[in-house]
Formats: C-alpha cells, structure tokens, sequence
C-alpha cells in the first residue's frame, strides 16, 4: 500500500513538473513574441490555430481513448495487437490525408478565413496553414504514438 502511494507520489510529481515546465515556458516566451509580431498577426496566428484545431478533431478522432478502451475489452493478445495496429494506421492515415489536405487547401482557407491585409502578409498566412498542416500531422502521429507506449 505504502509502495503505491510512493508510486503514485512520484509519477504525479513527473507529471505535474511537465505541465508547470509548458506553462512556465508560455509565460516566458509571451514577452518576446508581442515584440516580435505584431496583433495583426497575433490575430492571423490565432486564426490559424482554430482552422488546425478544427482538423485535429477529424483526423483524430479520439481513437486513442477508444484504443486503451478496446485493447483492454479483449484477452487474447493476437485481439489486442490487432486493436493497437488498427487504430495507430487509422491514426496516421486519416492525420495524413487531413494534413496534405489542409497544404493543398491552404490558399482557399485563407479566402474563407477573410483576412484582408497586404498582399506580403496574406501570403504568410498560406505558409502558416502549410507549416501548421505538418505540425498537425506530426502531432497526431506523436499523440498515438504515446498511447501505444502507455499501454
């Protein structure tokens, strides 16, 4: 009982010092990006954001929750090997297909996004979709890649 609760103690503090260590390096770096951008692009940035965001819920879809549930739903290991299988392709594929399609389909979200500014900035805009469809993609691989390891 001791042993579990020391257990638990440590890995809640692993976890816990993770999640400070993020929030730490968002507070430090908030002061240098204003002087970087501008709230011009601050706004574009976060417009970008909410269009990957709204990728990752299709391209994920939360199959790694349903991953752990099923994985633990079978006995067999042959059962469990083919859940894990299934959903990291599942994962990876649909990840890839959304990411290529937000790259190829970056100009037109810029138009639906209606960002009207200079012709240098709006282009940028196009390069942030592209750049964010890659790290939708890595993300998403890198999301299912932990669940497959904490089982």
């Amino acid at each position: 009982m001791l042993t579990d609760l020391k257990q638990l103690s440590k890995q809640s503090l692993v976890y816990g010092l993770a999640m400070a260590a993020g929030r730490t390096i968002t507070l430090v770096t908030a002061p240098i990006l204003t002087r970087i951008f501008e709230p011009v692009e601050f706004g574009i940035i976060a417009l970008v954001q909410i269009a990957v965001s709204l990728a990752v819920i299709f391209a994920g879809m939360n199959l790694t929750s349903g991953m752990t549930y099923y994985y633990n739903h079978y006995e067999e290991e042959v059962a469990r090997r083919r859940v894990i299988s299934t959903c990291f392709l599942f994962v990876v594929f649909s990840a890839l297909f959304i990411s290529f399609l937000l790259y190829i389909l970056a100009p037109k979200i810029s138009a639906l996004l209606n960002i009207r500014v200079d012709s240098e900035l709006k282009s940028n805009v196009v390069l942030y979709l592209k750049i964010a469809s890659l790290s939708l993609f890595f993300g998403l691989v890198m999301t299912a890649s932990q669940s497959v390891l904490r089982i």
